[in-house]
């Protein structure tokens, strides 16, 4: 039985050949793990657009969940998550204020809406902060 290659665009080439995975249809596979949420999903407060899920939460500073005050004197609960497809990054990385030491950061709104919902820290290890309030899970309803 002879094997047959499927021609595949040089992008899709280059990922497999950089993954180590020769067969188009195993990649197929691969991919769809990469993009299924694992856990929890969450969604913005406001609009109900996917931001994230559970398999991207990390502790940072040894807990993945975090209270922080700014200098106005409001306080925050928060959650870190190294990965928010569903954010985009605002305004220029500032170190001003920041929380965490050796860490830029900038605004993290809601991609759909725009609303803040929280931070992107850039630093050793870069996350995502999400503000409690500002992300439900995507299985609650809206009120």
């Amino acid at each position: 039985m002879e094997h047959t290659r499927q021609r595949i665009a040089p992008q899709k080439q280059y990922l497999l050949d950089s993954a180590h995975i020769c067969d188009p249809q195993i990649e197929s596979v691969v991919e769809k793990q990469r993009q299924k949420p694992k856990g929890q999903r969450w969604c913005c407060a406001i609009c109900r657009a996917y931001i994230t899920d559970d398999g991207q939460r990390i502790y940072i500073d040894g807990t993945h969940e975090h209270r922080k005050t700014n200098p106005l004197g409001q306080a925050f609960q928060f959650r870190s998550f190294k990965y928010a497809e569903g954010c985009e990054r605002v305004g220029q990385p500032t170190a001003e204020y920041s929380w965490y030491t050796g860490y830029v950061w900038q605004f993290a709104h809601c991609a759909r809406c725009k609303t803040q919902i929280g931070w992107y820290f850039i630093g050793t290890e870069s996350f995502y902060g999400l503000i409690n309030q500002q992300i439900v899970s995507c299985s609650e309803e809206k009120q």
